[in-house]
């Protein structure tokens, strides 16, 4: 019987059974938010209505829904409402030549006014996010917007916003990353990932000028740039497009590999944006975790500014149990590791430090897990203290830690970067054979198809299969062990950020641990679009999660499935891992409304929980307490 006639016949005989019993919310213990934050999107430094220096920071929790306000002298501060607020983050931001505060979100535009510290302007627009910026030489501020590359205009005079349509048209979204505007009035932006590509735009005649052929793009970026000499430099080089320098639609050739001048000083892009106030002072830090901001005086002088906010914590995640009986965990929006110690009750936080984790699991005393972005395989060793300095996780505290040097005596050890073959490692497992860890995942923006990376801890070699080398245009999403060694691996069709898939199903497959070649694949599986976790039950089969909640049982012997359910009424899979074999030989699911139990054998589902706001991520087992994410903070129950 086939992979497909076997799912059919699954739904006919095998339905699981699912309890109606939950834990109330009386029964989850709540163990706090382990990293109380808002990440920085983008800040500058202005004057209000009497004069007073003030920072304006696009503060993001589970969206960037706030503008900060800190005022340098005195440390109050202010958080006004994004309105009309619809989700979403800033990406691109502008703080005009007329002292205005621009950024686009959520499909909405929006001008902020420092002397009134107010929104001033919101309006509606087409597509997302911004990701470029642009203030011409009429005042006029531009975005190009993201996935669809259109392109808006506002002016402040006016107050009009002005949708001027799609500069290009692509099936995958488009990263509009760079935007110059030269003395013609033309706005130039640069394109990725999927293909390069630099498009230029006449406002006065809507012409519209694609300058790399169709048959010349590749993978990489369009980049524009206004040069301090007043003109305009674009090039795609990935293309085999160099640099030109653009006016009034024409591009002129560079004879030379770099522009013969630098970027002119942008009011818009990085995080920091004016980075002085009128009368010469500056800040030298910002720090939203440690609530603390660096003031340096006209004169020279320095101090330190303690200042204060409301924030619903950081959401978590990924956590997982250590060898050590402490759970681990990472935030995301900022990324920041967290540990807690049930022993002790003791929830803490390392911030400032560049460690943080999309997926985790544990071999031997060692925890290990890649983070996002860049593929980073991290490795802690349990029985060591720590490197980092922690931080009670304690609401508003004031801290300040300085970043651990990087070097072969840290804990925790990077071990490697591994983009674009994996960037987003939504997946970590360790081999049976107590020596090999690896992670998987989607990669690089604009790459279809992730790859695995393979650590051998006793000899420090690292292999690396690229999607080729696997299944081609899949991302390896899921590992779990044959009692041989070999390697069962289920894939998404997801790939990197920007891009489209070449498939549109799941599929599994069956790698040789000797020889680290593809012995076996299946057909795609019709009941599971994306495959997010996989874990081998103590009845010899492997039970498969989809990104939607759908259930698949895995007979490795058989090639067949021998068993498929539907959980979507228990929400989405979590982002990241969140599926962990109990030690009653149970399995323990989390799903982004409740926590499941699964039976196996008879593929029983029982809901332990179905806490208020849902479940974010999960999980880990320690003396009979199994501990899981909801939004910000961490939380168990008993088993």
């Amino acid at each position: 019987m086939g992979l497909v006639g076997a799912i059919a016949v699954a739904l006919s005989l095998l339905v699981g059974a699912v309890s109606g019993f939950a834990q109330t919310p009386e029964d989850i213990t709540d163990h706090g938010v382990p990293v109380s934050a808002a990440e920085n999107r983008g800040h500058t430094l202005a004057l209000d209505a009497e004069g007073n220096r003030v920072v304006l920071v696009w503060q993001m929790n589970g969206g960037t829904k706030y503008q900060l306000v800190i005022y340098a002298d005195t440390g109050q501060t202010r958080q006004i409402p994004v309105e009309p607020y619809a989700g979403d983050n800033a990406f691109a931001r502008w703080h005009s030549t007329r002292g205005l505060w621009y950024s686009q979100y959520g499909s909405h535009f929006y001008e902020f006014d420092p002397r009134t510290l107010s929104f001033s302007f919101g309006g509606e627009t087409p597509s997302r996010c911004a990701m470029s910026m642009h203030e011409d030489s009429s005042g006029l501020i531009w975005a190009a917007v993201y996935p669809n590359a259109y392109l808006v205009s506002f002016n402040p005079d006016t107050r009009e916003l002005v949708n001027h349509g799609q500069l290009n048209e692509e099936t995958w979204g488009q990263y509009p990353s760079y935007m110059a505007v030269d003395e013609a009035g033309w706005v130039y932006v640069g394109i990725g990932n999927t293909l390069g590509q630099l498009v230029g735009f006449n406002p006065a005649t809507k012409e519209r000028r694609a300058y790399v052929a169709q048959e010349d793009r590749k993978q990489g970026v369009g980049r524009v740039f206004l040069g301090t000499d007043g003109q305009v430099y674009a090039g795609v080089p990935n293309a085999g497009w160099g640099w030109h320098v653009m006016s009034a639609g024409e591009a002129t050739a560079i004879d030379a590999e770099e522009p013969p001048v630098k970027p002119h000083p942008r009011r818009g892009g990085g995080s920091s944006v004016v980075r002085e106030w009128p009368d010469g002072s500056k800040i030298s830090k910002l720090d939203l975790e440690g609530r603390v901001l660096g003031v340096i005086e006209a004169d020279g002088t320095g101090r330190k500014v303690a200042f204060d906010y409301q924030t619903p914590g950081t959401g978590i995640a990924v956590m997982y149990a250590g060898a050590d009986a402490k759970i681990y965990g990472s935030t995301a929006h900022p990324s920041r590791l967290f540990t807690y110690d049930p022993a002790n009750d003791q929830l803490l936080f390392y911030p400032n430090a560049k460690v943080a984790f999309k997926s985790l699991r544990t071999q031997g005393n060692y925890l290990f897990g890649g983070h996002y972005s860049g593929g980073v395989l991290w490795l802690i060793d349990t029985a060591r203290p720590l490197t980092l300095t922690p931080v009670p996780s304690v609401f508003g505290q004031q801290i300040a830690v300085e970043e651990p040097e990087e070097g072969a005596g840290n804990n925790p050890l990077q071990l490697g970067r591994f983009q674009p073959n994996v960037n987003i490692p939504r997946n970590a497992f360790a081999h049976p054979d107590g020596k090999h860890i690896m992670i998987s995942g989607q990669p690089g923006y604009g790459f279809v198809g992730g790859g695995l990376i393979i650590y051998n801890l006793e000899t420090t070699e690292i292999t690396q299969l690229a999607h080729e080398d696997l299944l081609a245009g899949y991302s390896t999403m899921a590992i779990a062990a044959l009692p041989n060694g070999d390697l069962i691996c289920g894939t998404s069709p997801r790939g990197g950020h920007g891009t489209n898939t070449v498939h549109d199903n799941a599929a599994l497959y069956i790698l040789d641990w000797q020889t680290k070649k593809v012995t076996w694949q299946s057909e795609p599986l019709e009941q599971m679009k994306s495959m997010q976790s996989m874990i081998a039950g103590p009845d010899g089969l492997y039970y498969c999660v989809g990104s939607d909640g759908e259930l698949l049982v895995f007979d490795a012997q058989s090639k067949e499935v021998v068993h498929h359910a539907s959980l979507a009424e228990y929400g989405r899979h979590t982002t990241n891992q969140a599926i962990v074999l109990g030690p009653d030989d149970k399995i323990y699911l989390a799903l982004s409304k409740a926590l499941l139990r699964i039976t196996p054998g008879s593929f029983e589902v029982e809901v332990l929980a179905t806490p208020p706001d849902g479940i974010e991520a999960g999980l880990g087992i320690i003396n009979g307490r199994i501990y899981f994410a909801s939004r910000a903070h961490l939380m168990s129950i008993s088993l």
